[in-house]
């Protein structure tokens, strides 16, 4: 049986939304993945947690409040580029 490994999103730190000459972003902003026992705020930490996970079962991307689509999608991009086959989205609002 194949372990899905279940990627939670929290916003750790909202930052602030500026004006610059790309156009809006969040400056400042940062996350914190969760992949079981696992933490980190980065995204490449949370590749190299996702490299002992079979690439044939399905990431489960679960984001929760605060949490923006362009989030979710690095955290898609990330686990697209490891090769993983398949990849669902969750959304929560609960407070953890």
């Amino acid at each position: 049986m194949l372990v899905e490994p279940q990627i939670l999103i929290y916003l750790a730190r909202p930052g602030e939304l500026v004006l610059d000459s790309g156009g809006w972003r969040h400056a400042d902003r940062v996350l914190r993945y969760e992949l079981g026992t696992h933490q980190t705020q980065s995204l490449e930490e949370l590749g190299r947690i996702l490299n002992n996970y079979d690439r044939r079962a399905s990431a489960r991307i679960d984001a929760r409040r605060g949490v923006i689509v362009q989030d979710a999608l690095e955290v898609l991009a990330c686990v697209q580029r490891l090769g993983f086959e398949e990849a669902s989205f969750f959304g929560s609002f609960e407070e953890d």
